[in-house]
């Protein structure tokens, strides 16, 4: 029996990883569009830290990226000094066809496609999850809020609901491009 793990597991996660890097910096993104409209410092200062640990992450990162994935590193070099929330962070959906091939992403690519298979679906029922659960407490509202503290606390939990609702949207979408991207 044999202790090491398996490639595919390591590539698997590495592609995991990878993605998640992605969904991480698409939601300073976010956070730096809503400072742009309602600014405060402590939301700048939230900002700050998520993009500390995305480039603590990325970096991480680049290192199996180095020993998977040598040709992405030259590849990539002059983008290091690019922001954490813009860095392209090189799995096979950020690429054309033909850089791909040229990256030798192919090993990747089906590994990237299912994982986005599985995460889209994952995240359509956590939207419709989420959804459900708005109408629901629109309901409770309508029938319950009857005090202003009652309706000002109902209020808040159907905001919050919406903007997780948005976010699984949202990434369904991204998941569905990248699956676009790599020809499913």
């Amino acid at each position: 029996m044999s202790s090491q793990i398996p490639l595919s597991t390591v590539t698997a996660k590495f592609i995991y990883d990878g993605i998640r890097i992605q969904e991480a910096q698409y939601d300073v993104q976010k956070l730096v569009a809503q400072l742009n409209v309602h600014f405060s410092e402590a939301l700048q200062a939230e900002i700050a830290g998520q993009r500390v640990k995305i480039q603590q992450r990325i970096a991480k990162w680049r290192i199996t990226q180095k020993l998977l994935i040598p040709a992405c590193e030259a590849r990539l070099g002059e983008q290091m000094a690019c922001s954490a929330k813009h860095q392209v962070v090189g799995i096979p959906s950020e690429f054309e066809k033909e850089d791909r091939d040229v990256l030798n992403l192919g090993y990747f690519t089906p590994q990237e496609l299912e994982l986005r298979g599985w995460m889209a679906s994952d995240t359509r029922a956590r939207a419709r999850r989420e959804a459900q659960t708005l109408i629901y407490l629109h309901r409770e509202k309508t029938a319950h809020a009857t005090g202003v503290s009652q309706n000002a606390k109902m209020g808040k939990q159907i905001d919050d609901m919406a903007a997780r609702r948005d976010r699984s949207i949202a990434r369904y979408w991204a998941a569905r491009a990248a699956l676009a991207e790599l020809g499913a």
